[in-house]
């Protein structure tokens, strides 16, 4: 990987951290620095078995101290975001109540959707509902309660 890949990888993480609200104060030497310490530079990015720079508990900003190398998956495990997390992404108004009037418009709009999907994707779009639904209902042993 060339020097100017990485100084693009270093600016795409800066302007997703910034894009996500999230202060980014490592220069661009102090990234590298703490990748090429970390030994994994050759293994970054996203994905199962790849590294990602992570906050430790997901908290703070992106600076000297404050940061890891770590598995993709680990990151995600560890995820638990803060309610401004959950607000910015929509995950903050699930469960709240809406009218019928609400409501309404709401299937309304969806059901125009659908029309826009092929065949194949609806039926994929069910059986992925299904198998959640099922999921669901599994207990930690993966046996239905």
């Amino acid at each position: 990987m060339t020097l100017g890949d990485l100084r693009k990888k270093f600016a795409a993480q800066k302007a997703d951290a910034k894009r996500r609200g999230i202060l980014f104060s490592l220069t661009f030497e102090a990234w590298l620095a703490i990748w090429k310490a970390s030994g994994r530079l050759a293994q970054r990015g996203h994905g199962r078995g790849r590294y990602v720079m992570a906050r430790i508990g997901d908290r703070g900003g992106y600076e000297i101290g404050n940061v890891e190398i770590v598995l993709f998956e680990q990151n995600a495990r560890n995820y638990r975001p803060t309610l401004d997390a959950k607000t910015r992404t929509g995950l903050g108004h699930r469960g709240k109540l809406v009218s019928s009037e609400t409501r309404a418009k709401l299937a309304q709009k969806a059901k125009a959707r659908a029309g826009h999907y092929s065949e194949a994707t609806r039926l994929k779009m069910s059986v992925s509902r299904k198998r959640s639904v099922l999921s669901a209902l599994r207990d930690e042993s993966g046996r239905f309660a």
